[in-house]
């Protein structure tokens, strides 16, 4: 028994919180970057392009995508847009 008083609409709501992130973020860099395939295996290189993958998402986000694979596709060869970024 819990102490909270939800209801159905509420209870749902709590439920799917979690799966939020993982839509958002996990999904993402598995699925579209890839990254359970990534063969990095010397010293802290895969924590290292994780973050890397991570700012990457965020940047992108940021900057009105909500789409990642359409903003790869789209900043994939636009190197002064990506450095822009950075600004």
């Amino acid at each position: 028994m819990s102490a909270l008083s939800l209801d159905a609409a509420g209870f749902a709501q709590r439920l799917r919180e979690p799966w939020h992130l993982e839509k958002r973020l996990h999904w993402v860099k598995d699925v579209v970057l890839k990254e359970d395939q990534a063969h990095l295996c010397d010293g802290h290189a895969l924590t290292n392009f994780a973050i890397v993958r991570t700012i990457a998402l965020n940047l992108l986000r940021q900057h009105g995508f909500d789409s990642i694979t359409q903003g790869l596709r789209r900043m994939a060869h636009n190197i002064p847009g990506l450095f822009s970024y950075f600004q």
